[in-house]
């Protein structure tokens, strides 16, 4: 039975003034059930003074089996410190390019010794698989070179965070999958990428 047959049938059989208070009940229930659905939006947040974060994301292209990385490190006062961002070639599935783009982003803080890191993926599925056993596939063992990678960085751990937390670091793996050549930089970011990190909302 539908909700509308239901109605049908309570006016049927209650009398008006029931049903009244009857529907008004079951409208309060539902906008209930509605608000506490509701996820709060939650805007990128700088890091503790004395340290950095790390954003970074994946974009995945199935027409050409491609994907795109991006990487943001930014300080306590939100000053872009360094980034990346670049194709990879030959990957089949989202989480595989969140896995390389989780495993660069960890190289690149190990060559730039860089330390005391907040790191901070949209993807929920890599941060839960480098906190518990994965299976033996390609994205287990990208995850297992990520814990090593996590060991060696001193107090460093993957946290997950909502795409509105996440925003220049998507926009940089979007913007990957449409160049030819990667571009990696230490401090402020290529003049062409000026605009993109300056103008809200992807300065979050």
């Amino acid at each position: 039975m539908s909700m509308m047959e239901w109605l049908v049938l309570c006016l049927e059989c209650v009398s008006k003034e029931i049903f009244a208070v009857l529907l008004v009940a079951l409208l309060r229930s539902c906008r209930s059930r509605h608000g506490r659905g509701r996820r709060q939006f939650k805007p990128w947040v700088p890091p503790p003074q004395g340290w950095l974060k790390a954003n970074f994301d994946g974009a995945f292209d199935s027409s050409s089996r491609s994907g795109g990385i991006g990487i943001i490190f930014r300080d306590h006062e939100s000053v872009v410190v360094g980034g990346y961002y670049g194709r990879v070639a030959n990957v089949t599935s989202p989480d595989l390019v969140e896995a390389y783009a989780g495993r660069l982003v960890c190289e690149m803080a190990r060559e730039l010794q860089l330390f005391s890191l907040v790191f901070e993926s949209d993807c929920l599925n890599l941060v839960k698989a480098t906190q518990s056993d994965v299976e033996d596939s390609a994205f287990g063992m990208i995850v297992e070179d990520i814990k090593q990678d996590l060991l060696s960085l001193n107090s460093s751990s993957f946290s997950h965070v909502f795409r509105e937390s996440n925003l220049v670091a998507h926009k940089l793996a979007r913007l990957a999958l449409s160049c030819s050549s990667p571009s990696r930089w230490v401090g402020a970011p290529p003049g062409e990428l000026q605009g993109l990190l300056a103008s809200p909302p992807y300065n979050w």
